[in-house]
């Protein structure tokens, strides 16, 4: 077979195969409602809540919002409904994230006091003057010295 003929066989081949793969079709990107309801779902099944109760409500009222505009945005095919309602849906996903966040903060906390308990209670001699997370009050000035107080001047 002529190499010409060879050369010219397969780039054609590799070209129809690159022209197949690019138009295969390809999952749509997540929607924002989609992204809201799995960091909601999320803040939900790890008990979010229990610690950053204010902000996992947020995201569940905002998300409810979200849905309700989108869904009377379908409706009446309303451009701008549906664009708050992404603007909503973004807001919860980032409430249940702050919630998220908050929480795993909160878990951190207690259990850098448990091992700070822990340590003292091993230890003794290593527990520190003040609790962890409670800053130092000021401590008073001690009672000026005699000896190194100067004497008030006479007239």
């Amino acid at each position: 077979m002529n190499p010409r003929r060879v050369l010219f066989a397969t780039t054609a081949l590799l070209a129809l195969t690159g022209v197949g793969c690019s138009s295969a079709p390809r999952r749509p990107p997540p929607s924002q409602m989609q992204l809201a309801d799995s960091a909601v779902g999320r803040a939900d099944e790890t008990r979010v809540g229990d610690y950053a109760a204010p902000e996992l409500r947020d995201a569940h009222d905002k998300l409810n919002a979200a849905r309700e505009l989108d869904k009377s945005a379908q409706v009446n095919k309303d451009g701008t409904a549906a664009l708050h309602a992404k603007w909503l849906a973004e807001e919860a996903g980032a409430d249940a994230d702050l919630a998220a966040a908050k929480a795993q903060l909160s878990r951190s906390q207690e259990i850098d006091i448990e091992l700070q308990k822990e340590i003292d209670r091993l230890d003794p001699s290593s527990a520190p003057a003040v609790s962890p997370g409670i800053p130092p009050a000021a401590a008073p000035d001690p009672a000026p010295d005699a000896a190194t107080t100067p004497a008030p001047s006479q007239p």
